[in-house]
């Protein structure tokens, strides 16, 4: 359950003139075909699974990009989320979580999600402020209710730019700190919420290459509380 509620980071990533849609290239890859691997490990800093990144077309301008997101816990059944949209108007890159939630365990879930933007300006600087987001997922397995989750994302700021390795190589990084709160509720009945402090590098040209974040309070924390990591391993 806590890989599910990270990856909400990730999936927590400009029609115009010619120089804005170059900027849109900037903080998410559009070439179809294109698959970013990334590895994840857990608050013990034991591996935990896999994660993918597959563009899955991408308009001739690049101003709007579909893409879809694989899991693949180190223990378990990989799952495959549906495609979600990047999109680029205006010098800004704005990115949809309709890709949170998929097939797990084998079974069938399904979801509304209401449609929420994470807006990534196409110049940041150090100390900048950038747009909260918020979204409610209401999903079902197997036809019957499991329950309704308002996640909240916000003080999203630019808190430093510069070198950052990963498995991949060496990037020269913008770095991204957010807050994602997590209320749920269940049958009706409201369970204890939960905050995920979370930091995020994204590179030009390529996208997010890291992130590591931290479940604190409620439900979540008490089952999958503390500090776990992604990074990006290879780029196909």
């Amino acid at each position: 359950m806590k890989n599910l509620f990270t990856l909400l980071a990730i999936l927590l990533f400009s029609a115009g003139t010619e120089q804005a849609m170059a900027q849109c290239k900037t903080y998410f890859t559009n070439k179809a075909g294109s698959v970013l691997t990334y590895n994840m490990t857990d608050h013990k800093n034991k591996p935990s699974g896999t994660y993918k990144i597959e563009i899955v077309s991408a308009n001739k301008n690049a101003t709007e990009i579909s893409a879809k997101t694989t899991f693949t816990p180190t223990k378990g059944q990989a799952f495959t989320a549906a495609p979600y949209v990047v999109k680029c108007k205006n010098g800004i890159m704005s990115m949809d979580v309709r890709g949170l939630v998929a097939n797990a365990g084998g079974q069938q879930i399904e979801a509304d999600v209401t449609a929420s933007f994470v807006e990534f300006p196409a110049t940041m600087k150090v100390g900048q402020s950038l747009p909260d987001a918020e979204t409610t997922v209401k999903s079902k397995m197997n036809g019957a209710a499991m329950g309704d989750m308002n996640i909240k994302i916000s003080e999203r700021k630019v808190v430093g730019i510069g070198a950052v390795t990963v498995p991949a190589g060496t990037f020269n990084a913008v770095q991204i700190s957010s807050v994602q709160d997590l209320k749920m509720k269940v049958a009706g009945i409201s369970i204890p919420g939960s905050k995920i402090i979370i930091n995020e590098w994204f590179v030009l040209g390529v996208g997010m290459v890291k992130q590591e974040s931290e479940i604190k309070g409620g439900m979540m924390g008490r089952l999958a509380g503390g500090k776990s990591k992604m990074e990006l391993a290879t780029i196909k």
